[in-house]
């Protein structure tokens, strides 16, 4: 009796390349979606630098609009750009804006108290200039000013996730509203 050779299943070659095509989709797939997590990482980061930007902007802006620019704080004259921007409100409180270089954060000091650090631990600032014009006050003499004080703000902000720097510049002219009371 002769038996009949039963060909139900794989053999071994089609099995070794089956395994072959799954395990080159699976790596392809595993490559874009690493690509695809690290480019959503990157993207929240930027967000999220962005929005403290925005949010440190807003601060100095409203500041610099209802205030006016302390000229007598800068005793040897204003020669741009200035590390250091000093307003005074309508009570003549003094706001002073600087750069933290060591710590790499922007602090406000009010009237010579304690310092209050403005961003988040969460990003670094590594560069804060400030640009007045005119350099001289415009508003002294009681003659009306040909130049309304202006302050032009430049931040730049940082954060690094997983190894990945992330910065970004912004810059903001603000005129002053509040400069002749």
């Amino acid at each position: 009796m002769i038996l009949k050779a039963d060909n139900k299943g794989f053999s071994l070659m089609e099995v070794i390349v089956a395994m072959g095509v799954f395990a080159v989709i699976v790596g392809s797939s595993l490559g874009i979606f690493s690509l695809v997590v690290r480019s959503q990482r990157q993207a929240l980061l930027k967000a999220k630098i962005q929005r403290e930007a925005q949010l440190i902007m807003e601060v100095m802006v409203k500041k610099v609009r209802t205030s006016r620019i302390d000229y007598q704080y800068y005793t040897s004259g204003i020669v741009n750009p200035l590390n250091e921007l000093a307003l005074l409100d309508v009570n003549d409180d003094r706001t002073v804006f600087a750069l933290d270089s060591v710590n790499k954060n922007i602090i406000l000091t009010l009237n010579n108290n304690a310092p209050v650090v403005m961003n988040s631990s969460d990003v670094q600032v590594d560069d804060l200039r400030f640009y007045i014009e005119p350099t001289t006050n415009p508003l002294q003499g009681g003659n009306f000013p040909s130049n309304q004080p202006r302050v032009t703000i430049i931040i730049k902000i940082s954060a690094q996730d997983i190894g990945k720097y992330t910065s970004i510049t912004v810059q903001q002219t603000i005129p002053q509203r509040a400069g002749s009371y």
